[in-house]
C-alpha cells in the first residue's frame, strides 16, 4: 500500500459548473501555495473514449462537474482567506 503524498484534510468546494479551471487559477493566484495555506488545489478530469466511424474520438470531462477539491493542514485559516475573495462568498 502505498503511502498518500497529502497528509492535509481534503475538503470539497462547491463552484459554478463550468468554471472549474477559472476558480482554480483564481484560487492558486489570489492565496498561493506559497502562504502555507492549502497544499493541493484541483479538480479530477477523465477521458472518454468513443469511436464513430473508423475514427477515435477523445473528450476531457470533469469528472464531478461543480466541484474542486483543496487538501489543507490549516482549514480555519483557509477559510477566513476565502472568506475576503468575492468569488467565494
Amino acid at each position: 500500500m502505498e503511502r498518500n503524498e497529502f497528509n492535509g484534510t481534503w475538503f470539497v468546494l462547491h463552484v459554478e459548473t463550468g468554471k472549474e479551471e477559472q476558480i482554480v487559477t483564481i484560487f492558486r493566484e489570489k492565496i498561493g501555495t506559497e502562504s502555507g495555506l492549502f497544499d493541493e488545489c484541483f479538480y479530477i478530469t477523465y477521458e472518454d473514449v468513443w469511436r464513430y466511424h473508423q475514427y477515435s474520438i477523445v473528450e476531457k470531462r470533469i469528472f464531478f462537474p461543480g466541484y474542486i477539491f483543496i487538501i489543507s493542514k490549516r482549514p480555519m485559516e483557509l477559510y477566513q482567506e476565502l472568506k475576503k475573495i468575492p468569488q467565494f462568498t
